[in-house]
């Protein structure tokens, strides 16, 4: 069977170039417009640089994670037991059993062409099963409702909600790490297999939870804090015996229960539980590579095409996880990238073009307009997930250089230099996004939401590889003046591009189910937005309301555990006085309407950062609700009424530091100064 989708070993190492087309970064300070590059579907969209996973203040250069790891690599780090399996123990261990060239995986005795035609044997396998099993799943599901008889593990819980909470899983978390390889899941929990198991499954209807609107899920129905509980406290209990033998199923669960925690507002037990989920990954060694490179017959003869596909999801999604987490939590990331040798390259990309459209409950008559009016549209779930994977590359490298202690003695020029590598990866990450993922949020109809959020996040970074060099920021030092305008400009406009994609995100699929980087992209920007108010507050002020409705939204839906940014943002928008409107700006701003949405505003790259701001955020105000919003038991009223005007935030909103100097790497910090007499810069 022939797929043309799926391309072959050769075309996912070669960049193709083309003509130039439309440039997304239009926004960006009237900067030229920069080449796209095409590509086959499913090629991994890579930097057109390697990425620099860390700082080179030792002078050592770490480029892109290589394919695989050498000879002498593999004597280091690992070995391969005579019964094939593989021992994680270095050179240091007394568990270390030298490797010989009988059983070292990487030895090299095959030829390039038998290497490709393993590898794209391999590719028809999967691509095969996955689509095997994507029927045989719709048979027995099918069966299932019908109350035929038919061994499968859900854990106790009926066909109906089980197939429910699934169904919500694959349409909206799977796609952002792809974390849960569906066809080994399905076919382990209907035939006992080893890649699903009770926990996994907990974990996948205690995450699922978060997206579903039944009530049936709560422990205690009138309290919306107790969603999911039951399944968290299943998980809980079955996690005790799985920690004794752990397996790729344990480390998936683990993954996803985390982050959905972090998202519930349970942050420690999530940063802990992605902890363990980190450690049982270099215990089973998924951060070494065994991707038939090699001579087939020398690889571990227990891995199978199946095993090496799911050890590959686990390491990125698990490295994605990690680095996003990393800015969420404001701490620095547990997976070191320079210890892994995992090539990126997916051999099954059978969700690629597979077809995307909002889930909508069986059970419930839609309320939404917009999930019968969607478009379906191919989710290309593979090469998103390789951009995101280059973002996350990206990110560790600002987070590892400006956000630690070191960033405060390293030498100016260093910096400074580093700044300018790690620009150049973000312009070469926008200049190589895959012709199909290329997104105008203008003109385009608005894609599946999983490719909306590496945009989102493409100008988060952006946010954070400035703030430092702010003049309130930690390295103000290391910037003069112009270059600090220069970059507060910069950071107005990335603000502006992430309310332009909230704003379509919002109107296409509502942010009941948006991911934590939504939310975090949307927290950044509001920060960035609040610290120009220093200038004039007036200005600013419809397109705070808008970031601030939008992060109500966000709290209401899959990220309760927003509360505290929620809290500390208020404390700062309380400050708002002296030029502050009070009317309703539906009646200050006229907009117009086009289906149903207010229609955005014509923004030229040569347009100011203040006047874009002014004219979008007006019309972007339309949309606030009016209602008020519980947080944590503390009622927010309407941010209309008095108390954005009873003090003068002008006046109060810095601490020698600034505003918010530390808290956009954190969700979880407050705006706190440097202790009296403390040199930033010593």
């Amino acid at each position: 069977m022939e797929f043309q989708g799926v391309p072959d070993e050769q075309s996912l190492a070669i960049d193709q170039p083309m003509s130039d087309t439309r440039s997304m970064d239009d926004a960006q300070n009237g900067t030229h417009q920069r080449a796209r590059r095409q590509r086959p579907i499913c090629q991994p969209a890579r930097s057109i640089r390697p990425v620099t996973l860390s700082p080179q203040f030792g002078g050592q250069e770490v480029s892109e994670v290589p394919d695989g790891p050498s000879t002498a690599e593999t004597q280091i780090a690992c070995a391969i037991d005579e019964d094939g399996s593989i021992q994680v123990h270095g050179v240091t261990s007394h568990l270390h059993i030298s490797s010989t060239p009988r059983n070292n995986p990487t030895a090299d005795f095959s030829t390039e062409p038998q290497q490709l035609l393993h590898t794209q044997v391999m590719k028809d396998q999967l691509f095969a099963f996955a689509a095997l099993q994507r029927q045989h799943e719709s048979v027995i599901l099918g069966q299932l409702r019908r109350g035929i008889n038919i061994k499968i593990e859900l854990d106790g819980l009926p066909v109906e909600l089980a197939t429910h909470l699934l169904d919500l899983h694959w349409n909206r978390q799977h796609l952002a790490y792809l974390l849960t390889y569906r066809p080994a899941i399905f076919d382990s929990l209907t035939n006992n297999g080893p890649y699903a198991n009770k926990l996994l499954l907990n974990a996948i209807y205690y995450s699922s939870c978060l997206y579903s609107d039944r009530i049936i899920f709560r422990s205690d129905p009138d309290d919306p804090s107790t969603m999911g509980e039951r399944f968290y406290n299943r998980f809980k209990e079955l996690l005790v015996q799985e920690l004794d033998h752990p397996s790729l199923a344990t480390i998936v669960a683990c993954l996803i229960c985390g982050a959905t925690l972090v998202s519930d507002g349970k942050q420690s037990a999530g940063w802990v539980l992605c902890g363990i989920a980190y450690r049982m990954i270099v215990d089973l060694g998924c951060h070494l590579s065994t991707f038939p490179q090699k001579d087939p017959k020398l690889l571990d003869s227990r891995l199978t095409a199946t095993e090496i596909e799911i050890r590959t999801r686990i390491y990125w999604g698990s490295f994605v996880t990690d680095k996003f987490q990393s800015l969420y939590f404001g701490r620095q990331s547990a997976l070191p990238p320079t210890d892994a040798r995992v090539p990126r390259i997916f051999l099954d990309e059978y969700e690629e073009l597979e077809n995307w459209v909002p889930y909508t409950d069986p059970s419930t008559t839609p309320q939404d307009s917009t999930t019968s009016t969607y478009r379906q549209q191919p989710q290309y779930a593979v090469s998103t997930f390789q951009l995101h994977i280059t973002l996350a590359e990206i990110a560790h490298a600002i987070a590892s250089t400006f956000y630690t202690i070191n960033s405060i003695r390293a030498e100016r020029d260093q910096l400074l230099k580093r700044k300018q590598e790690i620009q150049l990866d973000l312009d070469d990450w926008m200049a190589s996004v895959p012709q199909h993922l290329q997104f105008d949020e203008e003109n385009d109809s608005p894609p599946p939401p999983n490719q909306i959020t590496p945009y989102t996040t493409y100008y988060t970074l952006t946010i954070l590889l400035e703030r430092p060099f702010f003049s309130t920021g930690h390295l103000s030092s290391l910037a003069d003046e112009s270059s600090q305008s220069t970059n507060e400009a910069k950071c107005n406009n990335a603000a502006v591009r992430i309310w332009r994609l909230v704003d379509v995100y919002k109107r296409a699929h509502t942010l009941r189910r948006a991911p934590y980087l939504i939310s975090y992209a949307t927290y950044s920007a509001i920060v960035v937005l609040l610290n120009q108010t220093q200038n004039d507050a007036s200005e600013y002020v419809n397109c705070i309301k808008f970031f601030w409705s939008a992060l109500q939204d966000l709290q209401r839906g899959c990220n309760s555990g927003l509360g505290k940014p929620l809290r500390i943002l208020q404390t700062l928008m309380n400050r708002l006085g002296q030029s502050i409107p009070t009317g309703n700006p539906a009646e200050t701003y006229p907009t117009t309407q086009h289906h149903g949405a207010a229609t955005q505003p014509q923004i030229s790259a040569n347009t100011s950062a203040e006047k874009v701001v002014t004219q979008g955020c007006a019309i972007a105000s339309q949309s606030i609700h009016r209602d008020t919003l519980e947080i944590d038991g503390m009622p927010q009223e309407n941010l209309n009424n008095e108390i954005w005007q009873d003090n003068s935030w002008v006046d109060t909103m810095t601490y020698g530091q600034g505003l918010m100097d530390d808290s956009l790497f954190g969700l979880f910090t407050t705006d706190q100064q440097f202790m009296p007499g403390f040199d930033q810069n010593f």
